[in-house]
């Protein structure tokens, strides 16, 4: 298209092995106002850095088989967002992102509902108000301060739901006795003002992967987490208001088999609950050992009964970011450990062991970024089976 930048119409039809259309980079086409590419079976291709065409009316039904959809930096323009909310899209679109588009205020009913095949819709920095549709995966990020909750009863469908870095953000909702049938994973990070999950709790029976990660505000966990039946990886971090279970609300899924968590209060409740189990565990910014150890503790000891029938299976450990008061950690809690890692705790400085006792099952240990770190147990590491020190 160097060659004709001051075109202002262009139509291709009918060419069976017409594949791309190109233009330099930085290059704009400042005079096109119609473009129609139509009948063109091999067409593949739009120029690399993308079609800068400001007087562009965007006819996009001449796209029938478009699946794919960017929308990055309109600003001001109002013709695109006109096709948003008017329904001019072409319905084989199965990805749609939309960056940047300060003025798209919401997306009504005739907006988004034509895209019946939609699968995937992102959407960042958009002063956002609602979405009709149905696709499977949304990624919401850094919408504006219009984005105040979101309404689940819109996506019956949806499989993955990512929210992330929106600041106004501050609940999920959905009807009483509706499920989120579909929804495996579930991701909410750095939403400072979200404070409140589904009323009745977020019952997603298939639901894989959940992640809430610094969302200051927040005090409770949705209710109803047993009912989370195939909850398998389950992480909270930096949620400093973060309140325990409540006694009659149950606890974690026994499907848990990984969990990353930080603040103590939590780690006491949830760790005495799982360490039982053969779950992973993460902790991040443990504040000082002994709460661990409260978690742990053995809560029926009988001198008859080997020492190992009491102490929890728990077979990997991994602390992080640990607080000024973790200075070491005493291993005859863990005598069924298997991988052990400590990263990035600058006040820790030793492993301990009673005298003649093995860690026995410890194939691997980690150390890594621990600057006071200087004692290994006083009559060595005794690990019988195979294993790695790092």
């Amino acid at each position: 298209m160097d060659l004709f930048l001051n075109l202002k119409t262009l139509e291709i039809y009918s060419s069976h092995y017409f594949e791309a259309i190109s233009v330099s980079d930085g290059k704009s086409l400042v005079e096109l106002t119609s473009l129609s590419i139509i009948n063109c079976g091999s067409f593949v291709s739009f120029p690399n850095g993308g079609l800068i065409a400001p007087k562009m009316k965007w006819n996009w039904q001449a796209l029938p088989h478009l699946t794919t959809l960017i929308i990055d930096g309109f600003g001001n323009e109002g013709n695109m967002e006109s096709f948003l909310k008017e329904g001019l899209l072409p319905t084989s679109i199965t990805s749609l992102e939309i960056h940047d588009f300060a003025r798209l205020r919401g997306l009504d009913k005739n907006g988004l509902t034509q895209l019946t095949s939609l699968q995937t819709l992102d959407v960042m920095l958009l002063y956002f108000n609602l979405l009709f549709s149905s696709p499977r995966q949304i990624q919401l990020l850094s919408c504006g301060s219009s984005f105040r909750s979101l309404n689940m009863d819109l996506f019956p469908n949806l499989k993955t739901l990512s929210i992330g870095n929106n600041h106004y953000f501050e609940a999920l909702s959905i009807s009483d006795g509706k499920y989120l049938e579909e929804l495996t994973y579930l991701l909410i990070e750095h939403c400072g003002s979200f404070v409140s999950f589904p009323n009745g709790g977020l019952i997603s029976p298939k639901l894989i992967e959940f992640v809430i990660n610094y969302c200051l505000k927040l005090k409770w966990l949705p209710k109803k987490m047993t009912s989370l039946s195939a909850l398998n990886d389950f992480e909270v971090i930096d949620c400093p208001l973060m309140e325990p279970f409540p006694e009659d609300e149950g606890g974690l899924p026994v499907s848990l088999s990984r969990l990353r968590i930080s603040y103590d209060r939590l780690v006491l409740q949830m760790i005495e609950e799982i360490s039982q189990r053969e779950t992973k565990i993460e902790i991040w910014k443990l504040e000082n050992s002994e709460s661990l150890y409260e978690a742990i503790m053995p809560r029926n000891p009988c001198s008859t009964l080997t020492p190992r029938y009491h102490y929890p299976p728990l077979q990997s450990l991994k602390l992080w970011y640990c607080g000024s008061s973790f200075r070491s950690l005493h291993m005859d809690l863990f005598p069924n450990l298997k991988t052990l890692k400590i990263e990035s705790s600058d006040y820790f400085e030793a492993i301990s062991v009673s005298d003649g006792k093995s860690l026995e099952e410890l194939t691997s240990l980690s150390i890594h970024n621990c600057d006071s770190f200087v004692f290994f147990p006083n009559g060595g590491l005794i690990a019988p089976k195979r294993f790695g020190v790092y």
